[in-house]
């Protein structure tokens, strides 16, 4: 599958499609080991389009099922088929809003990004 790229002008977020964004979340906190990483990324670019929604905030979704979900390695593979020149800003953002946190969730969010970043780099063309 060649590797796709999506551009969208940004704009006032308040015209954001949320129910688009509600769709994607649903679909990438439901994911499974076993589900085809193909399938979902064609689900994933039919609402992208359809919402005409921001890709920055569909990876950044990603991490947060990652976070939410990190036994399951397919957030790694979703990521393939996006532009990841804002990933590095999106993965400190995570790490700063996760210094906020208090108690467990904040380990589990900074070993969850520091597992993510290990099997992106490892699995990322390129590397």
């Amino acid at each position: 599958m060649p590797r796709l790229r999506f551009e969208q002008n940004k704009y006032n977020l308040f015209r954001e499609a949320n129910e688009g964004y509600s769709k994607i979340a649903l679909l990438l906190l439901s994911l499974r080991d076993s589900d085809e990483p193909e399938k979902v990324q064609q689900q994933l670019t039919c609402l992208i389009g359809y919402f005409d929604l921001d890709p920055d905030r569909i990876i950044d979704l990603i991490l947060d099922g990652y976070v939410q979900n990190s036994s399951t390695t397919i957030y790694v593979e979703l990521l393939r088929n996006f532009e990841r020149s804002s990933l590095p800003s999106l993965v400190c953002q995570r790490l700063v809003r996760a210094s906020a946190e208090v108690g467990s969730d904040k380990l589990v969010t900074y070993e969850s990004v520091d597992y993510f970043l290990a099997e992106a780099i490892h699995k990322l063309p390129g590397h």
